[in-house]
């Protein structure tokens, strides 16, 4: 028996092992390959524009991902620059070989209660309404749980398409698992279809990188995880190059043989990743579609064409390919290709990433709805966490959208049920500037520490930056100079401000105003970039974040107000009949969710308001009459 049982050895399935192990309980990834754990199965990178906030995230919360993405690192970028910190978003490219590894020595090194177990789950086990066990192809008798998280990834009745053919295979060639998804099924469960895709893989020896664009690594040097100290691996750079005319035309002319276009895939895709026949059909007035080339590794002879996924017949993929400057000659390694996948709609779940219908069973990762390496992790990471909190009947840990993108992400699934993949962007968060990637150990290290993710040295830690900037703030605030001495060509030179008030110039930095006070302004506090850097940002953009912080106080009592689960909607009239069935399907926990809900309008929510009172007031009125009761009788 294993206290919990993680169904899947991805990025979600890693996460949610590690978590429930630090928290102290036995665990076991079954997994269809010991040696893919954490496969990288698109595109060598991690983070991006929300997906680098994601990361940062999960290392708050103790997690693998930032720590194998540092050990694997062989570019780094912090994506959006020229816009406000608010949105800056840090990505590496990976060695793709070297990133699993990472997280196999993780394991093996930190993890001692994680067993991994190599066989197909073909069914759950359920006692008294609850998960009890998991049934292995390979074994005879059950492996009996308290909780299992499943974490499939694209294998549940994985289906792979590449022109007209297509095959059973979770990913390129990889054994699909069919079983598991008729157990859900008897179960009760809903299944939808869904699809994403990967671009070809090229042979770097046949592509004349010369003539292309390069792409560098910045020389700043900054780290997902805290623990990181240096860059451990050669920096290797991108090359970026453009579709065209020729490109299009082929593409056009061959568009039948597409098995997005032609009828053979049903399932939904993801609009914000298209395919290369997506985009040339979608955007017809569009000259070209940039497309970058990433290596695969150090020593790997692939690159990857990010922006060029396709699952066109692989003749046809090449001749696209070789319309594309600097690939005329080009040779692919492996074809690009599109999987459709099932998937239990996020509905399902509570908030604790919890099956409504069965308890004990947590979901994470594409199965629930989401695409990505980094949604995957921080839901497994959730989904670990509470499944070992419940089995030790402590609370469970929940994320608020004001948290971190990590409670936008779930929130926004239990709460819309996306109906296409789901993936994080910047744009999803309403307060981003609080949600930032230099903060996230400050917002969440006390959650964590409170759930047992980190321990007391790593909270001391980050009590210790925190007060350090916050010391650096008070200063800054506190230290008058006349303007003359920052701005010379001032016309007011004499003028005396506050250094907090001048610093919001934006002609002026903070290392500026050091220098201007030959080292005065650091006097007794602690000299660290990353502080300076996290203080800086705290002024410059206080204005903003008063007014963020003013606005979820406001929100706050409508986020919380409790819906009863035995509400009744169907006592409202008043309520359209798309929002009586949203509110039915999803049966919101709080005001707030219910106003998130698609199709749940202002006027809705302002009448089940009226009506969440009154039924307040008749059970306040029914528990005094009771009480009335009760002491008439005892009198």
């Amino acid at each position: 028996m294993y206290e919990v049982i993680i169904i899947g050895g991805g990025h979600g399935g890693v996460e949610a092992a590690a978590a429930a192990s630090r928290l102290g309980l036995t665990v076991a990834i079954v997994t269809l390959e010991k040696g893919a754990l954490a496969k990288l199965s698109c595109n060598p990178a991690m983070g991006g524009t929300a997906k680098g906030q994601l990361i940062k995230e999960i290392d708050a919360l103790g997690g693998l991902m930032p720590i194998a993405t540092d050990m694997s690192a062989i570019q780094y970028r912090m994506l959006n620059r020229s816009k406000g910190p608010a949105v800056w978003s840090p990505r590496a490219q990976v060695d793709r070989d070297t990133y699993t590894h990472s997280i196999d020595s993780l394991i093996e090194e930190r993890y001692k209660n994680i067993d991994i177990i190599e066989d197909e789950i073909v069914s759950l086990v359920t006692k008294n309404g609850h998960i009890s066990g998991i049934v292995c192809a390979g074994r005879e008798s059950p492996i009996l749980t308290g909780a299992a998280i499943i974490c499939s990834g694209t294998f549940l009745r994985g289906l792979v398409h590449i022109g007209e053919n297509n095959w059973a295979s979770g990913r390129y060639h990889e054994k699909a698992s069919n079983s598991l998804s008729d157990s859900l099924a008897q179960l009760g469960f809903p299944l939808r279809r869904f699809k994403t895709g990967t671009p070809p893989r090229i042979v770097k020896e046949t592509v004349n990188l010369d003539v292309l664009e390069i792409q560098e690594t910045e020389v700043e040097e900054w780290f997902f995880a805290r623990e990181t100290k240096n860059r451990l691996l050669p920096q290797l750079p991108c090359w970026r190059t453009y579709t065209n005319q020729k490109t299009h035309e082929l593409i056009n002319s061959r568009i039948n043989e597409s098995p997005l276009f032609n009828g053979t895939i049903q399932s939904v895709g993801p609009r914000y990743c298209p395919s290369i026949e997506d985009k040339v059909v979608r955007f017809p007035h569009r000259e070209r579609h940039p497309i970058v080339l990433e290596p695969e590794g150090i020593d790997h002879p692939w690159l990857y064409l990010n922006g060029f996924s396709s699952s066109l017949p692989e003749k046809v993929q090449t001749k696209a390919l070789r319309t594309l400057p600097g690939c005329s000659e080009a040779e692919i390694g492996r074809p690009g290709y599109a999987v459709e996948y099932d998937v239990v709609p996020a509905v399902e779940l509570l908030t604790t990433l919890e099956s409504r219908r069965l308890p004990g069973l947590y979901f994470a990762g594409q199965i629930s709805g989401t695409s990505g390496y980094e949604e995957a992790a921080c839901l497994g990471l959730v989904a670990g966490a509470n499944a070992a909190l419940k089995i030790k009947n402590e609370a469970p840990v929940l994320f608020k959208r004001n948290d971190g993108y990590i409670g936008v992400l779930i929130d926004d699934l239990v709460t819309l049920d996306p109906d296409e993949p789901y993936r994080m962007f910047t744009s999803r968060a309403e307060y981003r500037l609080l949600l930032r990637q230099d903060n996230a150990e400050e917002r969440l290290g006390e959650i964590a520490f409170k759930a047992g993710l980190i321990d007391k040295d790593r909270i001391d830690s980050i009590r210790e930056r925190l007060s350090a900037k916050n010391a650096w703030v008070k200063r800054i605030h506190e230290v008058r100079l006349p303007r003359g001495k920052i701005l010379p060509s001032d016309p007011e030179p004499d003028k005396v401000e506050s250094a907090a008030h001048l610093l919001k110039r934006p002609e002026i930095n903070l290392q500026q105003l050091l220098d201007a006070l030959d080292g005065s302004l650091s006097d007794g506090l602690v000299y660290d970039s990353e502080v300076l850097k996290a203080a800086e940002i705290e002024i410059v953009y206080e204005g903003y974040l008063d007014r963020q912080h003013r606005e979820i106080n406001r929100l706050k009592a409508q986020e919380n107000r409790n819906i009863p689960g035995n509400f009744d909607y169907g006592q409202i009239p008043a309520l359209s009949a798309e929002s009586r069935y949203r509110l039915n399907l999803h049966l919101p926990t709080t005001l707030g969710q219910a106003s998130r809900l698609a199709g749940v309008t202002p006027s809705d929510l302002a009448i089940l308001l009226v009506y969440l009172k009154k039924w307040e007031e008749e059970r306040y009125l029914q528990k005094n009459d009771r009480q009335q009761e009760q002491i008439r009788t005892k009198a």
